[in-house]
């Protein structure tokens, strides 16, 4: 299974493979993917991936930059894997199902065992669970298990505890896919009369007007960036 991922293109842009036109995509800020196992060429020939960007319209009335500004990123999985952002890790205080999502792009059906493990902030196991499933030809599977956990670190603003969760996919006892997802344990509520609640204690939400450009560095914004914002904003 061969994957293009375009994190951010500004403004509107259009995609062709190999000659085909695969993709269009008018806004700066989302990202998007391309399935592209049946346009690609194997063995020495050239793949040829062509991307035409026209940043004359304007989405807001400040800087948003011009071209690919994010990461992109060519991925090659198994026939059989999880789709891409296709693991929801939902930690709620009564019983919830963790969703994944599987996909066979092979030529024949498939069975395997899914396993979810979860680890704590320090990468130790909590516990884990799995279960089997088919996937057939051309075809999704969702899969959904309940992970019970006694008392877990909460995720706060001061303390932003964050556990993993180890998503492992195998076929006859083959590795074939595996995805690692952060998540917070923590609860939220609104009331009319008090306003936002996390973890039942009351919290007001402050922030600033922020535009994801940055001075001297243009719209394409290194993580190193993006850690002195925050914690200048923690600061204030």
């Amino acid at each position: 299974h061969l994957e293009l991922q375009f994190e951010g293109i500004a403004t509107h842009c259009i995609v062709w493979v190999n000659g085909t036109l695969v993709h269009r995509n008018w806004c700066g800020y989302t990202s998007f993917y391309i399935d592209m196992k049946a346009l690609a060429r194997y063995g020495d020939e050239l793949n040829n991936v062509t991307v035409r960007v026209d940043a004359n319209a304007l989405e807001g009335w400040w800087y948003e930059g011009a071209g690919i500004y994010r990461n992109t990123w060519l991925v090659k999985r198994s026939p059989v894997h999880l789709v891409t952002d296709g693991i929801y890790a939902n930690p709620v205080k009564k019983d919830g199902a963790w969703s994944i999502i599987l996909e066979n792009s092979g030529n024949q059906d498939a069975g395997v065992e899914v396993a979810a493990t979860l680890l704590d902030p320090d990468g130790n196991e909590v516990t884990k669970e799995s279960c089997r499933t088919q996937v057939k030809v051309l075809a999704k599977a969702v899969v959904e298990m309940t992970i019970p956990v006694r008392r877990p670190e909460l995720w706060s603003v001061d303390q932003p505890v964050l556990y993993t969760v180890r998503t492992v996919v195998t076929q006859q006892s083959r590795l074939i896919d595996e995805v690692e997802t952060r998540c917070g344990f923590r609860t939220i509520r609104f009331t009319p009369d008090s306003g936002f609640f996390l973890n039942d204690q009351p919290l007001k939400i402050k922030g600033t007007c922020n535009h994801q450009d940055h001075a001297g560095v243009g719209v394409a914004v290194p993580a190193s960036i993006w850690d002195f914002r925050l914690r200048k904003l923690k600061e204030m």
